[in-house]
């Protein structure tokens, strides 16, 4: 690969994640996530802070029978 390229990491990302190899022995890998990775910021933290809030009844409910 030449040195700067930029591709989709692995299959399943689906644009939300960029590549870079680094022509180095052994190679350097770079990622980041792209605009639209980016854009998940928001709804991820709302994910997180509900999760958080809700953790002692998830616990709960995992480890009752």
């Amino acid at each position: 690969m030449r040195e700067g390229r930029t591709q989709r990491a692995g299959a399943g990302v689906g644009g939300l994640v960029a590549r870079r190899v680094e022509p180095t022995v052994p190679p350097k890998v770079h990622y980041r996530l792209t605009d639209l990775g980016l854009s998940l910021e928001v709804p991820l933290s709302a994910l997180r802070a509900w999760a958080e809030e809700h953790m002692a009844a998830i616990d709960e409910s995992s480890t009752s029978p």
